[in-house]
């Protein structure tokens, strides 16, 4: 049986009949988390299919969902699946799927838009906790605070006095900022940024938190990995007053409405301006599917209603920052109201605001903060491919984890089918291996690797024997600078930068080259990351067949398969539905 059954409702369309063709990848073989999905099925619009769809003929209605959740049913084996209907014409609906792992909704989020914590040292002041963080490691600290050599900070507007060191602490204190009164005015001086660095391990968890899924595994137990953390370009950078600044998050209300025949809760907050100039609210929402069947948010600013938004039944993403000027001494109430339907969980988790003056010169450091402020500007889903590719991990999905695991050692465990008895008179075979396989930096350093081990010469291969793996994360160089040895940033910048912290040495908090014995070369990250694997596939041979097969015989992408007296990993498969009970089967697959 093939089906989809929708995730809210539960009905279900039986889809056996349509002999549908699914293509299904390994990503043992690429970096990209790829969707599996089918080829579009044309299907007959009745009354029936019309209303689960939601394509019925209500004059004057053009608002229709393309994109439905649930999950495709293949035999006994459930799949978390989105439905996209392509196009409606003639009676009919074609349609497709796309399902897997790869499908989750925070692949196609931005780091920033994350629901990351706001930190709040306002107790005991950014001085005082960022030291107490500098003994913690995750998962008890979610980010440091290492010392790191940027002189190149100092050729930038407002930092003609910076020091050449972020994070940069005179004994249990960052060096402060100041602003000077000369006889041209007040002058700022910039000596210093401070720098959060999130913990790799932490912005993967706090990802994957969003989709109910915990991060195990012997990568996250993996105790230089829980040392290793993200150097980002960004830093605090507030030319703002601190007394204008404040962040908050909605959490629990106990008042509300009766609006519409229900019950509505009521959240508000008032800032007043207290200068002339631009004001910023920044706001960040997250609020999955199902949290609420009735959203409102409004901004207003006096009289006038800056943002007005509703949402029914479906998730609220919104990453937006308004400006507010006030002139004339002009100080209206600048309001924040959310109106959303009755529930008694907390929706902290959901929600961040910043309101903040940002006029000025000097970079004051806050004592309230939030790590998606200097997350690197990517997706989540780039950042997890190119932390899996330069691992090398395994990575397996569950309903409420997602096992992170080193392939280098999955590899030598693994469980190889036998599908002797689906073997064809004449494969397609690729003879006469000779791979080579470049991995590089991004500062273009490289290691070359053939069926012998690594090489020095890559003149005997072409391009297309030779297969390169272009790492997007950089480690940071460390060595020293007056005196103090510790990371220092590359002349051009890498948007993914990383580095060993393991607390204090010699009462500074400082980078390292190594731990235990494991370092971030190129060298060092093959060995103990790659070789296994690569080692493998520059000795194989690609193979790829056409064959019918039981619906009930395991061909699994995560397991081998032995045929032709031979092991091999199945790089991809196209499955055609041919009857009640066979696949017809194109397979490709690397042997050795």
């Amino acid at each position: 049986m093939i089906a989809f059954q929708e995730k809210n409702d539960g009905w279900q369309i039986d889809l056996t009949a349509y002999g549908m063709t699914f293509n299904e990848f390994s990503d043992y073989f690429t970096k990209l988390s790829q969707k599996n999905y089918s080829f579009p099925i044309s299907l007959e619009l009745d009354d029936d299919l019309s209303e689960k769809l939601g394509l019925v003929d209500i004059e004057n209605v053009t608002d229709y969902k393309i994109r439905i959740e649930g999950y495709l049913i293949v035999d006994n084996t459930f799949y978390e699946t989105y439905m996209l209907i392509n196009e409606e014409e003639g009676g009919k609906v074609e349609l497709s799927f796309f399902y897997g792992d790869e499908i989750l909704s925070v692949f196609n989020k931005y780091l920033h838009q994350l629901p990351f914590p706001i930190i709040d040292a306002s107790d005991i002041g950014l001085n005082a906790f960022s030291q107490l963080q500098l003994s913690r490691e995750w998962p008890q600290a979610t980010h440091n605070f290492p010392k790191v050599y940027r002189p190149q900070l100092k050729e930038s507007e407002n930092y003609n006095d910076f020091l050449g060191w972020v994070n940069n602490r005179a004994g249990n204190a960052f060096k402060s900022n100041s602003l000077d009164n000369t006889a041209d005015g007040f002058v700022a001086r910039n000596y210093n940024v401070v720098c959060p660095m999130p913990y790799l391990l932490e912005i993967l968890r706090v990802g994957f938190a969003t989709e109910g899924k915990q991060l195990r595994g012997e990568f996250v137990e993996d105790a230089a990995i829980r040392k290793t953390v993200i150097i980002p370009q960004k830093f605090f950078e507030y030319y703002s007053d601190p007394n204008q600044r404040y962040y908050w998050q909605f959490s629990k209300t106990s008042l509300e409405h009766f609006i519409d025949g229900e019950i509505r809760r009521i959240h508000e907050l008032t800032r007043y301006p207290t200068k002339n100039g631009t004001y910023t609210l920044e706001i960040k929402l997250n609020i999955p599917k199902n949290v609420f069947t009735y959203f409102n948010m409004t901004v207003t600013h006096g009289t006038e209603t800056v943002l007005d938004i509703i949402v029914k039944n479906d998730a609220v993403i919104l990453d937006r920052t308004l400006e507010f000027n006030v002139v004339n001494d002009d100080f209206s109430a600048i309001t924040v109201g959310l109106q959303t339907s009755d529930t008694q969980r907390s929706i902290e988790d959901y929600n961040s605001f910043k309101f903040d003056y940002t006029e000025g010169k000097l970079n004051e450091f806050p004592e309230v903060y939030s790590l998606a402020d200097i997350m690197p500007d990517m997706l989540f889903r780039t950042f997890y491919n190119a932390v899996k590719e330069f691992y090398n991990l395994d990575a397996t999905f569950v309903q409420n984890a997602v096992y992170l695991n080193y392939l280098d050692n999955s590899m030598q465990k693994l469980v190889y089918d036998d599908h002797t008895e689906y073997q064809i008179k004449k494969p397609t075979r690729k003879l006469g291996v000779n791979n080579l396989f470049k991995l590089t930096y991004p500062d273009e350093s490289q290691i070359l690797i053939n069926k012998n081990g690594v090489t020095y010469n890559e003149d005997e291969y072409s391009d297309s024997e030779t297969t390169v793996i272009d790492f997007s994360i950089l480690p940071v160089n460390v060595v020293q600078n007056e005196d103090v040895l510790t990371g220092v940033h590359p002349e051009n910048e890498n948007e993914l930068l990383i580095g060993i912290y393991d607390g204090l040495q010699n009462s500074e908090a400082l980078l390292l080259k190594s731990y235990a014995g494991r370092d971030h070369s190129i060298e060092s990250i093959y060995e103990n990351h790659h070789k296994h694997f690569i080692r493998y596939r520059a000795n194989a041979e690609v193979v790829k067949e056409k064959f019918t097969m039981s619906v009930h015989e395991p061909f699994n992408l995560k397991k081998g398969s032995f045929k032709y007296n031979k092991k091999h990993l199945i790089k991809t498969l196209v499955k055609r539905r041919i009857g009640k009970n066979l696949w017809q089967v194109e397979a490709e697959m690397e042997s050795f």
